[in-house]
């Protein structure tokens, strides 16, 4: 066995190997904002570094860090930072990520732009930016993505899809949506199985409507 000071060495060599981006989605994951968005602002300042970017911290009249203005935002996860700044109440300087975001490909900024109206609790505008999510995976955009980016952007953007309809008390139209986009996802088209990632919506609207009969035939195709 090592001795316990050869120990410490191997195991924080060990973790400066883990990610950035994983140490910060870890962190959100377990409730520690203010630390994931540490390692995001670490992780972009890192690559600022490689860049030959100047990584001085400074802050504006506002006091909104140049950071998150800056070319150090380049890289980093900025829909995880935006809902992090979201979650930590600081709506001001998600406004400036989110400017920054619009700057990237029409994909990610949807994305962006519909998790931003979520937190807003704006349910129709996020509705809107998940409808015109789902639409741009037809343009030439999407063709310059691999097909697991498209595949999982697309799953997320149909649950969200859902979600909004439920909120918006839309719960017809979450059942009509859920077979819909389970008749695209399936070969052979069996519009009456609705997939697994999709359950939990449809049964919920079916459960506010009393709709017991199609209940039993989501449960029975689990």
């Amino acid at each position: 066995s090592w001795p316990a000071t050869e120990s410490m060495k191997k195991i924080e060599c060990l973790l400066k190997r883990i990610p950035l981006s994983s140490c910060a989605m870890a962190a959100s994951k377990v409730g520690m904002r203010a630390r994931a968005l540490q390692f995001l602002e670490v992780e972009g300042r890192s690559r600022a570094l490689l860049n030959g970017e100047n990584n001085k911290p400074k802050v504006d009249g506002m006091g909104v860090s140049k950071f998150l203005k800056s070319h150090v935002l380049d890289g980093i996860d900025l829909q995880l930072t935006q809902t992090l700044l979201g979650q930590l109440n600081d709506f001001d300087t998600m406004v400036f990520v989110a400017q920054k975001s619009h700057q990237t490909d029409l994909t990610k900024r949807l994305t962006e732009e519909a998790a931003e109206r979520e937190m807003y609790e704006d349910w129709e505008g996020a509705f809107q930016a998940y409808e015109q999510l789902l639409d741009s995976r037809l343009n030439d955009e999407s063709q310059r993505l691999p097909n697991s980016a498209i595949d999982n952007t697309k799953a997320s953007a149909q649950k969200g899809l859902l979600r909004c309809l439920l909120k918006l008390g839309r719960l017809d139209s979450v059942l009509n949506q859920a077979y819909g986009m389970s008749q695209q996802r399936t070969v052979h088209g069996n519009t009456m199985q609705i997939c697994a990632e999709l359950l939990p919506s449809a049964a919920e609207a079916a459960w506010r409507l009393g709709k017991w009969s199609i209940i039993d035939n989501l449960v029975n195709n689990l």
